[in-house]
């Protein structure tokens, strides 16, 4: 953790977040790491929820219409495909799902870097898949570890950010 210097500034919620946010300013620095992480959980559960047009008519997703590359990193590509017709209690099926979920982070998520996704094996009985997300958060003035469990659940394919540990430093 950095020394709190009267010139090292904390870390800043984004400028929607603070419009949003009706709370003081963190004084810690911990503090301040600790509202950013919660603010990209946030955004990341509204990206993650948000599907992207797929173009196929076949049992399985396929990638959004790469015929379109000038659309890749904007609105019209915002979120994941359509997860409707894969099978989340196989593996190849939570993988390609993996690969999506890291996508779309490294794509609208820039806090966030050297992002990994992994399917987490289920210990509960509980319709739903999960997924470990590790990235690096980049605020300044360093970068902190960032992890974060990811929770698809079968019946309506709804994402959820249902825990994160907080950030390391």
């Amino acid at each position: 953790m950095p020394r709190l210097d009267a010139h090292i500034a904390l870390p800043k919620l984004s400028i929607l977040d603070r419009l949003l946010v009706d709370a003081e300013e963190p004084a810690e620095y911990h503090e301040a790491v600790a509202r950013v992480a919660n603010s990209v959980r946030t955004d990341l559960a509204c990206l993650l929820n948000a599907r992207t047009r797929s173009q196929t008519t076949t049992d399985k997703p396929e990638d959004p219409d790469e015929s379109f590359p000038s659309l890749d990193g904007t609105i019209a590509r915002f979120g994941i495909p359509d997860m409707t017709n894969l099978d989340l209690k196989h593996g190849e099926d939570c993988e390609e799902l993996s690969e999506w979920i890291t996508s779309a982070i490294e794509a609208f998520e820039p806090r966030l870097t050297s992002v990994t996704v992994d399917p987490v094996r289920a210990t509960s009985v509980d319709p739903e898949s999960c997924f470990a997300v590790d990235a690096t958060l980049d605020i300044e003035p360093e970068t902190t570890d960032f992890d974060a469990q990811t929770v698809v659940h079968w019946r309506n394919r709804r994402v959820e950010i249902k825990s994160a540990t907080t950030p390391r430093t």
